[in-house]
């Protein structure tokens, strides 16, 4: 176990993304979903709050409604267990939800560098990315954990 614990915050510290530098106000306990043609304004005029954990989910679902995708993680998000998560760390955690469809302003316009991101979770610290992870790299149990980690960073 003590040679696993490195291995793994060493895979933690390698996986990265760029995103934009945003991190979001408060909003409802519940993903807003960042999946109509003002994806890119509402990132612009969030950059300046940075007192919360910002996660960004990019589901590879073209909408909530669609269930023809094979991505277990994805569902889990979406369950009573995510909102329980969110519920819990409401304080702490701002999610977000971009759906991988034409009207996304990250796919749309390209101005992101996304790339074969979908489906994963990134991660934000006082406005700033810290992590994207592909969910095949997570599962439930490692999210939460992440997200406390990603918590203890904030306060620092």
């Amino acid at each position: 176990m003590k040679f696993i614990t490195p291995v793994l915050t060493s895979l933690l510290l390698s996986i990265a993304t760029l995103l934009p530098t945003v991190s979001f106000a408060d909003v409802p306990i519940k993903f807003l979903e960042l999946n109509d043609n003002n994806d890119y304004e509402v990132f612009r005029t969030a950059q300046k709050n940075t007192d919360k954990v910002t996660m960004i989910i990019f589901s590879n679902k073209i909408s909530a409604a669609d269930k023809n995708t094979n991505c277990n993680l994805c569902d889990w998000l979406e369950t009573k267990t995510m909102q329980e998560l969110v519920n819990e760390r409401s304080k702490i955690l701002s999610p977000y939800i971009v759906y991988n469809n034409a009207n996304s302003e990250f796919i749309r316009t390209r101005k992101y560098q996304i790339g074969d991101v979908f489906p994963a979770a990134s991660f934000l610290i006082k406005g700033k990315h810290w992590r994207t992870f592909k969910f095949g790299e997570l599962t439930p149990d490692w999210l939460i954990e992440v997200i406390d980690f990603v918590y203890e960073e904030q306060k620092k």
